[in-house]
């Protein structure tokens, strides 16, 4: 990275396009959640073992223009990887009513999953189960299924400045709402200081299998993972 480039003056936020973009996004993706995601983190997952997972990711977010990538100079640092959902499940139950913490089920059934990387799954499932009934009139929102700045550029306004843009990208895209999870602290706090509200957080501890804890402490001293919505006022 040169050292004249400056992040105010030469950011640049582009909303990513697949044939361009599809490579450095599914590898700095790959690199930055291995070393960063909180969960991912916390089970020790390996490249190997998320690979079919992250792929589906990236892959689905693609499918549309309304994801976004970070370039500092030349070089990728970041984006977001969004998509909109249309079929929004109608659910009258709240689901803060009917937690069970014992997901030893969950996780012997996704037997086409790696056994590593199984405790995303199940606990992206629960924290997402019948997201509905927070946000009953909706009738579309926009996914930020990933948030993810290179770890030499957090903490310099990156990240609350591609949320900013997924916003924007939400509000273009005629959403109701930007749904999100928030598993590490720095995220969490850039979507609550944006305007997005909590509306379930379960604490890590909560998720077990055979009686033990799927997931260790967080390695950045978050504690909860959080379920957060923003209310497009268009």
């Amino acid at each position: 990275m040169e050292k004249s480039l400056n992040i105010d003056d030469d950011l640049k936020l582009i909303i990513v396009e697949k044939e361009k973009h599809s490579d450095i996004i599914y590898d700095k993706f790959m690199e930055t959640f291995l070393k960063n995601e909180p969960i991912a983190v916390s089970i020790n997952s390996k490249m190997e073992d998320l690979k079919d997972i992250y792929l589906y990711v990236v892959g689905k977010a693609l499918k549309e223009p309304v994801s976004v990538v970070a370039y500092l100079g030349n070089e990728c640092i970041g984006g977001a990887l969004n998509y909109t959902v249309t079929d929004i499940p109608n659910s009258t139950e709240n689901p803060n009513l009917s937690f069970k913490n014992d997901f030893t089920h969950e996780i012997a059934s996704f037997k086409m999953i790696n056994l590593e990387a199984r405790p995303i799954i199940v606990v992206t499932r629960e924290i997402e189960r019948n997201y509905g009934f927070f946000i009953p009139n909706c009738k579309k929102l926009l996914k930020l299924e990933a948030l993810f700045v290179e770890s030499n550029f957090s903490g310099k306004g990156i990240g609350t400045k591609i949320v900013k843009m997924v916003i924007e990208i939400a509000k273009k895209e005629n959403c109701d709402y930007v749904m999100t999870v928030a598993s590490a602290g720095g995220s969490g706090q850039i979507f609550k200081k944006l305007g997005f509200k909590c509306v379930r957080e379960i604490s890590v501890s909560s998720f077990l299998s055979n009686g033990k804890r799927m997931l260790k402490d967080f390695h950045d001293g978050n504690q909860t993972i959080k379920l957060m919505f923003y209310k497009i006022n268009n």
